[in-house]
């Protein structure tokens, strides 16, 4: 890992540190909750929450029928956002690469890669089910880590400081008022 500084502006709260592909790997060795990003059947971005599962370089995850299935069919070049946190640090992995819809019952080769994956073992709070499996194939994946000084416990408040060297950090110009027209 290489360790770089905080950007410009912080209060020297945070320490990033850059983590390898391998240090994202591991994080993601647990199923979590992660967030699909896509580009929406409108051309904009859209996210969608989903639980996630690593497994030998992919990226699963369950789904109900619905837009996300229609979304990567159309544009199946997507990202994946899962963080967490330690005890002295919150961190985040971006994996961005192909997503496609596996149907179960198609082949044997499927059938045994979603077995392996142990994405049907996924829970969900969705009581509806969801007997969709999306399978990432990881292109690129990428994270960081930020270390707080102060041990940066689930509930400790956020620090925050003043923006150094930064044109937002003069006040505004005021605008020119000039009254109404006299009838």
């Amino acid at each position: 890992m290489t360790r770089s500084s905080a950007g410009p502006g912080a209060s020297g709260a945070h320490a990033f540190q850059r983590l390898s592909p391998a240090e994202c790997w591991r994080l993601l060795a647990d199923p979590a909750i992660g967030r699909l990003a896509v580009t929406g059947a409108d051309g904009k971005p859209d996210v969608f929450p989903l639980n996630v599962l690593a497994h030998d370089g992919a990226l699963y995850a369950r789904s109900a029928e619905g837009s996300k299935l229609s979304v990567i069919a159309e544009h199946p070049e997507t990202a994946i956002e899962i963080d967490g946190e330690g005890d002295d640090h919150r961190w985040s992995v971006v994996a961005r690469g192909t997503a496609a819809r596996l149907e179960t019952d198609v082949d044997a080769a499927t059938d045994a890669e979603i077995e392996a994956s142990g994405v049907l073992r996924l829970t969900s709070v969705n009581s509806g089910g969801k007997p969709y499996v999306i399978r990432l194939r990881v292109a690129t994946i990428s994270g960081r880590r930020i270390r707080i000084r102060d041990g940066g416990a689930s509930g400790a408040t956020p620090r925050t400081g003043p923006i150094i060297n930064s044109e937002r950090a003069r006040p505004p110009r005021p605008i020119p008022h000039h009254p109404p027209p006299k009838a």
